[in-house]
């Protein structure tokens, strides 16, 4: 296993690496095949958008709530052996979506195994990282791991999606749950890790907590969509009026507070919490976090934007949709790689700022690169740079967290850095949702009360919300209207779908300007140890 030397004594192991590259690789291939699979779910299980929607959030709570809690897991029960037990569990996981008789079952049984397992999974991944790799080994690991996210999207986008158009999404999924029991059984060559001979204590009060916490922050985010953020829509019961998403945001914001004197206290009590003082008030730390949160802040923004536009806009299949977005995985694939091989005493304050701008043009060039039925080269160029600043932050900022915490805490520090991406996803998800949900019904609703339509026409659509969609469901929707009012109807929603759309980008490379505030404590340079 010791095949690549560094400028140390130290040998660089390739083999567990591998392993824990295709860990890496498996969960992130999962949710490109739920995504790119959508339509083919919708039509083999009589399912709707909604449900998909709950697929997706249902995962996403599931994984968010419980990986910090995986991150101590993987302490207590020893990296390796958590690993083995959330690939178990993720591989039952996708055989019951491969199998799933109806949507209920696909959502509820296979959803929900597959996050917790990727709850204990990706966790393990990212400590055990932190735990056999050191010094400049763990950036250039750490690089190896974001190239495996990267080379998920082309296979899930690309291959995935060509697989899910000839053979359908149950041979899909039931690939993935043979290709993790191949990865368990290659688990073999991941070394066991320890990291104090005392036992350590499971901190079931923080777990509880910080479960419940972003469980009501996470489901809150993603349901403003559904429930709407203050005035009801459809909501399964209101708060005085009110939307329950902005509640169960502000209880989940709350629990979460009080969860840090807890915490404090449990750590100076037994030694040790499932949420050590070093994640919170190391600032290092948080402007690490604050990194991870942006890789798939920006994967957020391609899945709920890009990749919709290119399907229904542009028209294009699963498979072309995965190859549309290529220019993104390949310049994550190869910085995320390149920077630490490449420059491995490299100014990381300054690499995590040029990876933020790079977010900024990418994001802005991706909004003039959309046109009213289709894109042009500028939204591949900005493609290109979000997936360099995605590489760029794979590389940085998880060594960022792992370097600036002791050995214990850096290991456990998986759960922490893998529940701020499913945290900065979901809020970008939600934020930018926001814009196609409510933003483009409302413009399109004024813009058609100016147009020269008839009454009849006027009050057809006056209770209607025309939200994101092709233009032959749209042309479906007003087809039995004045024949002379549907190319008003229909110009005028081209129109404004693509200045929302342009508006979403706009907004994202704005959140992306903002992560630059948090780069201030980041270290610029390795220390002499590194």
């Amino acid at each position: 296993m010791k095949i690549l030397k560094e400028n140390s004594n130290t040998a660089f192991l390739i083999l567990p690496l591998i392993v824990l590259c295709m860990g890496q690789f498996g969960t992130s291939a999962d949710n490109n095949f739920l995504a790119i699979g959508a339509s083919a779910i919708i039509s083999n299980l009589n399912a709707n958008i909604s449900d998909i929607s709950l697929a997706n959030s249902v995962y996403s709570l599931i994984a968010a709530s419980f990986m910090i809690a995986g991150g101590l897991i993987a302490i207590v029960l020893k990296l390796k052996n958590t690993l083995r037990i959330g690939l178990v569990m993720i591989s039952i996981g996708e055989f019951c979506l491969a199998f799933s008789p109806n949507i209920t079952f696909f959502i509820w049984v296979g959803r929900v195994l597959t996050g917790l397992g990727a709850s204990l999974l990706i966790p393990s991944v990212l400590g055990l990282v932190a735990a056999i790799y050191e010094n400049k080994q763990r950036a250039i690991a750490f690089g190896f791991i974001g190239t495996a996210t990267g080379i998920a999207k082309i296979f899930g986008m690309v291959v995935g999606g060509y697989i899910i158009d000839f053979f359908g999404f149950r041979f899909a999924f039931a690939i993935l749950g043979f290709y993790f029991i191949i990865v368990l059984i290659m688990s073999i060559f991941i070394p066991q890790t320890s990291t104090e001979n005392k036992k350590i204590r499971f901190d079931f009060i923080g777990t509880i907590i910080a479960s419940l916490g972003l469980f009501l922050f996470v489901i809150g985010i993603n349901k403003i969509s559904v429930w709407g953020l203050i005035t009801p829509i459809k909501p399964p019961f209101e708060f005085f009026g009110i939307s329950p998403a902005l509640l169960s945001i502000l209880i989940g914001i709350i629990l979460l507070t009080i969860l840090i004197p807890i915490e404090k206290k449990i750590e100076e009590k037994h030694g040790s919490a499932l949420l050590p003082k070093s994640f919170y008030s190391n600032p290092a730390v948080r402007n690490g976090l604050y990194g991870c949160a942006m890789v798939f802040g920006g994967l957020g923004a391609i899945i709920i934007v890009i990749d919709p536009f290119f399907m229904l806009v542009a028209g294009f299949s699963a498979g072309q949709t995965g190859i549309a977005v290529l220019p993104a995985s390949i310049m994550m694939i190869l910085f995320s790689m390149g920077v630490p091989k490449l420059f491995p005493d490299i100014n990381r304050q300054l690499a995590i700022r040029i990876a933020y701008v790079s977010f900024i043009i990418g994001f802005i060039l991706c909004g003039f690169g959309m046109e009213a039925n289709g894109v042009n080269m500028l939204m591949y160029i900005g493609l290109s740079f979000c997936g360099a600043a995605m590489g760029i932050l794979t590389s940085q900022a998880d060594s960022v967290v792992a370097n600036s915490v002791n050995k214990r805490d850096a290991q456990q520090s998986g759960g922490i850095q893998a529940t701020t991406r499913n945290i900065g996803e979901s809020i970008i998800i939600a934020l930018l949702g926001m814009f196609l949900t409510f933003m483009l019904p409302l413009h399109y609703s004024n813009t058609i009360q100016k147009q020269p339509i008839s009454e009849e026409t006027k009050n057809f659509l006056h209770d209607k919300k025309f939200r994101f969609m092709s233009n032959q469901q749209f042309n479906s929707l007003i087809s039995n209207q004045n024949p002379s009012d549907q190319s008003i109807l229909k110009n005028a929603y081209i129109s404004d779908r693509l200045h929302i759309s342009k508006i979403a980008m706009f907004f994202a490379a704005f959140i992306a300007f903002l992560s630059l505030f948090g780069t201030s404590h980041i270290p610029k340079f390795h220390t002499k140890q590194e």
